[in-house]
């Protein structure tokens, strides 16, 4: 009985990735949004100097 279910457990994760489920967190910024945080932080620009504005 207790092999059966660990078993299972195993294969869970691979059966998820192959249906295409994700795995991890969600990125917090979108896309788009990253791509002008690079862009503004290779610029140099800073979140302080943005408030000494």
């Amino acid at each position: 009985m207790a092999r059966g279910f660990v078993s299972c457990l195993r294969h869970r994760p691979e059966a998820a990735q192959a249906k295409g489920v994700k795995f991890g967190r969600k990125p917090k910024l979108a896309p788009h949004q990253r791509k002008e945080a690079l862009k503004r932080r290779a610029a140099g620009e800073t979140l302080a100097s943005r408030l000494a504005e």
